[in-house]
């Protein structure tokens, strides 16, 4: 297999001597990439993420209404670690050195908002899956901005079980991984960790947090593989992660990232983009 490799290696080495020589450097090194992994043998495909046990707080000055809502939690699956707040100065103060995978949050908190602590929890770790508890459904409106998973309202706690499943339905799409194997090695990215992907061709990028990976295939095969629920189009040949979204400039047409990188978007999207945000 390694002596297959390095014949492929020569084959695209002299190929772009021959064809490509007087083109510039970064054409140069962006042909060779593609000629490359013409060659490669590359299987892509979407592994689900499996059931996982994973943690949560209720964060409400109501003691009672804390404890009946672990009482209903703990009735629905008695794997999910639970931890309780009356104070969301103290949710916030631990969920720096700790990690809750699912937070529910009285939205009318003398102290903070649920609205202003799920913005801080977020800027902290922005998987947090945030689920508002209120008795007060016109401030339901106002929270979208804040992209909660799903409410709970205080006078219809029957709803409890419909929420839970669309919280694990949500966690097991975060822990899906989409494995590349090109070659005998294998690449793993989690959904969560990609950024955006942008066509080129035949061939997407795979922008992630920390790297960048191109493999060939269409938008129409991305689209029929994965649960692209959590990204937004932004241009015909760009999919960006709304997680990962800190601001949108509507009069440039720019998308920054939470690491600061813009995004060009078209104005054919601009209607798609604020409505999806």
């Amino acid at each position: 297999m390694v002596f297959y490799l390095v014949i492929r290696i020569i084959i695209c080495y002299y190929f772009h001597v021959l064809f490509f020589e007087n083109q510039s450097f970064d054409l140069r090194i962006r042909i060779l990439s593609f000629i490359c992994i013409i060659l490669h043998e590359e299987v892509i495909k979407l592994i689900p993420g499996d059931d996982i046990i994973y943690t949560l707080a209720i964060c409400d000055d109501d003691i009672e209404m804390i404890e009946q809502l672990h009482k209903l939690i703990d009735a629905f699956d008695k794997t999910i670690s639970i931890h309780m707040y009356t104070n969301p100065i103290e949710l916030l103060r631990d969920y720096k050195h700790k990690h809750y995978d699912v937070v529910l949050l009285d939205i009318d908190m003398p102290e903070l908002t649920g609205f202003e602590l799920a913005k801080e929890l977020k800027e902290v770790y922005n998987d947090v899956l945030i689920v508002f508890v209120t008795a007060k459904n016109q401030l339901i409106s106002q929270s979208f901005k804040y992209r909660p998973i799903s409410f709970i309202f205080k006078g219809n706690l029957e709803d409890l079980n419909f929420v839970f499943k669309d919280i694990e339905h949500e966690l097991r799409l975060i822990h899906s991984v989409l494995q590349v194997e090109r070659n005998n090695i294998s690449y793993s990215i989690r959904i969560n960790d990609i950024m955006y992907f942008e066509k080129n061709l035949n061939y997407i990028d795979i922008n992630t947090i920390n790297d960048k990976i191109t493999v060939r295939m269409t938008l129409i095969n991305l689209e029929n593989m994965i649960d692209l629920s959590k990204f937004i189009r932004v241009s015909k040949s760009i999919l960006v992660n709304k997680y990962y979204i800190r601001s949108v400039d509507y009069t440039n047409c720019y998308i920054a990232l939470l690491d600061n990188k813009l995004v060009k978007f078209s104005r054919l999207y601009k209607k798609e983009i604020r409505g999806a945000l």
